[in-house]
């Protein structure tokens, strides 16, 4: 099972993909700020704000010397805006609390997968038998490069075959690098997606190794049988 985000796996087994750069950024979050603070959003715990960045735009998330630098710079961003947060009214004692051990890469490797979804599919609600979950996100928000609103766009469906290789045998792939098409990479590779495409993956790759069979050649209805006991939606 390839769940490593970046594709690895299917990289390294010699399948087709498409590579993308994007903005890499990075989250952080300020302690001792009030209630009704009006720069940062309020976390469940009292006084801690959440703090976030787009960072840098057309990056390459597989670069380690890119990386590296942009962790230089995003950690010395979160540093000079909490400082900048200090000179607003009722923040002068706001500090940094706490940094991401990791910066927010959002995609690199997508898989050319066997059913690639697009964005057609999301705004025509293509409907699959091999559907797994659902995906969609409910923001309103202007995406760079597409001339919808996410606000527009419905749920979608994503189809078993989307985290199927073309050539691999008993390879299934998760998250952020399963088979979409370039305009819809940014609701795609959303966090809540990489949750569904785990779960179901997972579940296939147990009913092929019950059914003694490859995930290839696994049912699908097996699958969501299984799935829809376990509450998923689909």
């Amino acid at each position: 099972m390839d769940t490593t985000g970046d594709g690895d796996l299917f990289y390294w087994a010699g399948e087709s993909y498409r590579f993308v750069k994007h903005h890499i950024g990075a989250m952080w979050r300020v302690g001792n700020l009030k209630e009704d603070n009006a720069h940062g959003s309020m976390t469940p715990v009292k006084g801690v704000g959440l703090m976030h960045t787009n960072g840098e735009y057309d990056q390459d998330g597989l670069d380690i010397f890119n990386m590296s630098r942009l962790n230089d710079s995003l950690r010395q961003y979160m540093w000079d805006k909490t400082q900048e947060l200090r000179t607003k009214e009722g923040c002068e004692e706001a500090f940094l609390l706490e940094t991401p051990p990791l910066l927010g890469v959002r995609v690199t490797r997508v898989l050319d997968s066997l059913r690639n979804v697009s964005m057609a599919d999301a705004i025509g609600g293509t409907t699959y038998d091999d559907v797994v979950g659902i995906a969609g996100v409910d923001i309103d928000a202007e995406l760079a490069g597409n001339k919808y609103k996410v606000s527009e766009r419905p749920a979608w469906q994503i189809p078993l075959r989307a985290l199927l290789p073309r050539k691999t045998p008993n390879l299934v792939v998760a998250g952020r690098c399963f088979g979409y098409e370039a305009d819809i990479t940014y609701d795609a590779r959303e966090i809540a997606n990489c949750m569904v495409t785990g779960q179901a993956a997972g579940t296939a790759a147990a009913k092929a190794l019950q059914d003694r069979a490859s995930v290839q050649s696994v049912d699908p209805s097996k699958v969501q049988s299984t799935l829809r006991k376990a509450g998923v939606r689909i």
